[in-house]
């Protein structure tokens, strides 16, 4: 059909175009996964050093059994925060595309 009525190349060229813009959301996307698994990474680590100063300096003071639980905790932080915010961005991800079939409901 595109090419019965010779518009292959303004198909061609608008096909371009929109295929940039998706690579271009998708470049942002990345690059904002990336900025929050550093500063998830940053505030992470920043509590396992806290925690692990914090069973240096009361390990004759508390039981050694619930110093080592803590850490261990402690350590599964970084893939908890990731798995929060993808879990996140998921179900902020299903409501739009429930939003947009709702406006596609409606046009006339």
């Amino acid at each position: 059909m595109i090419r019965a009525f010779g518009k292959s190349e303004e198909f061609h060229s608008h096909n371009l175009t929109l295929l940039n813009k998706n690579n271009l959301a998708q470049q942002i996307n990345m690059g904002v996964w990336s900025w929050y698994a550093i500063r998830m990474d940053l505030i992470s680590t920043l509590f396992i050093a806290t925690s692990s100063f914090f069973c240096v300096f009361y390990r004759n003071k508390t039981d050694p059994v619930l110093l080592g639980l803590m850490i261990q905790y402690s350590l599964t932080l970084p893939n908890l925060c990731i798995y929060i915010l993808y879990q996140i961005g998921e179900i902020e991800r299903q409501m739009i595309s429930a939003q947009r079939l709702l406006s596609l409901r409606d046009i006339p």
